[in-house]
């Protein structure tokens, strides 16, 4: 691992852990996902990249909102990615995706009757942009709205094992996710961003014993495709933690608050900079989790 990467990881170790230690009520906590993953065909990057991803949401105000006698449910989100070219002599880090944003998020309490139910909806503000000025400026303001439903399953009843915690607290789940935007204002220099970005997400995921499948769908308008990420997370790379002394050591996270995350990308936007370049790419590195 490059030296570049070293105090990532240890800036992401302590984030994570952080996050991990606040109170559920107030407080920070994690939002989207957290992970560091490598390349060794970074797209259009060339030969290898790596790529790590953090957020979080903190409430704003209190617990109630003033003289309304209404739960608070509003949220300051941040969200980073950013792209490491790690066979460049130096190493740079070539984009970065900033992603700040308002958002009101509603949870609703789990019905074990139900079979089908909306566990979750948000709507809010987000600003995407790279950072940049000039010709290379990259930036969009988007309104969007966001539900969950999932299918009827119960948590566990017992949640003492690591594996059986956050992720992973239902078995057997599956979840659909809608989301849908309208932009608002974008750059001069990327007008057509929606032919590339389109105007609404879906994403279907399923959840087990230690192990997280998701499959995210956002079309492209302009070419009547999609641009297509399918992920996998798991604590357990079930063959390899029987190498003996060293696998079960390397192979198995479940006492850890860390999972195995492999990606599959292929579409356009993957960076903002470069949104109107398609890129198929793999990865595979370590998710953290709560």
């Amino acid at each position: 691992m490059r030296m570049t990467l070293v105090p990532v990881v240890a800036g992401m170790l302590m984030f994570t852990t952080t996050l991990a230690q606040q109170p559920p009520d107030g407080g920070f906590s994690m939002y989207k996902e957290n992970y560091l993953i490598f390349s060794s065909d970074g797209g259009s990057a060339g030969e290898c990249d790596a790529q790590f991803q953090f957020g979080f949401k903190h409430q704003l105000g209190g617990e109630e909102i003033p003289m309304m006698n209404v739960d608070n449910n509003l949220f300051f989100v941040y969200t980073q990615r950013s792209f490491n070219d790690l066979c460049e002599s130096s190493s740079p880090f070539r984009a970065t995706n900033y992603l700040p944003g308002l958002v009101w998020i509603e949870t609703i309490e789990r019905n074990e009757d139900a079979n089908v139910q909306l566990r979750e909806w948000s709507a809010g503000f987000e600003h995407e942009s790279n950072g940049l000025a000039g010709v290379q400026s990259r930036s969009w303001n988007r309104l969007f709205l966001e539900a969950i439903a999932t299918n009827g399953t119960k948590p566990r009843d017992s949640l003492l094992e690591p594996m059986d915690r956050g992720v992973f607290k239902h078995l057997d789940e599956i979840a659909l996710r809608f989301r849908i935007w309208d932009i608002i204002s974008k750059s001069g220099n990327n007008q057509d961003i929606r032919d590339f970005q389109g105007s609404f997400e879906t994403q279907l995921t399923y959840t087990t014993k230690g192990e997280q499948f998701a499959l995210k769908i956002r079309r492209a308008p302009k070419f009547n495709s999609a641009n297509t990420t399918f992920e996998i997370t798991t604590r357990v790379i079930p063959l390899l933690r029987h190498i003996p002394a060293l696998g079960p050591a390397l192979f198995d996270l479940t006492d850890t608050k860390l999972a195995f995350f492999f990606q599959y990308f292929n579409g356009y936007g993957e960076e903002l900079t470069e949104y109107s370049v398609k890129e198929e790419v793999f990865r595979f590195g370590i998710r953290f989790v709560e």
